[in-house]
């Protein structure tokens, strides 16, 4: 699905971790269970309570200025089902990302279907292909993402429109590479718990060598500055 959303964009290195929208518009997460929604269940099967998660750390806001205008339009694409999704398991390093953990047959067919919403917004738009400009992490899960949903949305106006056949060109950017997760990638997902119940307090939270939040939003921002520099009245697929 996409999102016209500026702050979706900011967290797109970690969309996974969608409970960061809290950070940005400070909504305090109010629930019985909230010791039990980032505890994290160890090999002995023990939780460590969120109080002890959260020793020693300061509140510390995600600091980012938005000096410029905006002149093209942003929408975030979230990867298919992946192969590291399907095992359960933390996929946040490079080396591995870029080639490994790729999408599942499910993860193939989402990507096609998400070009609908691509495919409208085209013809609600009135927008010429040339104007809609793909860019794709360098992870393959989001690479082949941003290729098979290009290819649906080239297809359909070709077989429509009887065009010659229009093919994207699907910019590689490392600044949509996934946030890191340091010590906990490769380990299972409720791992992510460690961190993000750290992160809504501290948004510089680095510990176990993870990306904090202000790295991710900072390389994010220069991605949005360098292609507002390039590109004007675009309408950019970010994968």
């Amino acid at each position: 699905k996409m999102f016209n959303s500026f702050f979706l964009i900011v967290i797109l290195g970690y969309i996974v971790s969608i409970i960061y929208c809290y950070r940005f518009v400070n909504v305090k997460i109010k629930s019985k269970n909230i010791n039990k929604l980032f505890s994290i269940v160890t090999n002995e099967y023990q939780s460590i309570p969120i109080e002890k998660l959260r020793e020693n750390v300061v509140d510390t806001k995600v600091s980012t200025t938005l000096n410029f205008t905006l002149t093209n339009k942003y929408y975030g694409l979230r990867h298919g089902e992946s192969e590291a999704n399907v095992m359960k398991i933390i996929s946040s390093n490079y080396e591995i990302g870029t080639r490994n953990h790729n999408l599942t047959s499910l993860g193939q067919t989402q990507s096609i279907q998400s070009s609908v919403d691509i495919i409208n917004l085209i013809k609600k738009e009135n927008m010429s292909l040339d104007d809609v400009i793909f860019i794709s992490s360098p992870f393959l899960r989001a690479y082949y993402t941003a290729m098979f949903s290009s290819q649906a949305v080239s297809e359909y106006f070709t077989d429509n429109n009887g065009n010659q056949d229009y093919k994207f060109d699907i910019i590689v950017d490392d600044s949509l590479r996934e946030r890191y997760f340091g010590e906990f990638d490769g380990l299972d997902l409720l791992y992510y718990n460690r961190v993000w119940a750290v992160d809504i307090i501290d948004g510089t939270n680095k510990r176990h060598n993870v990306e904090s939040i202000q790295e991710v939003t900072d390389r994010i921002f220069e991605l949005i500055k360098r292609l507002e520099s390039k590109y004007s009245n675009k309408t950019i697929i970010l994968v």
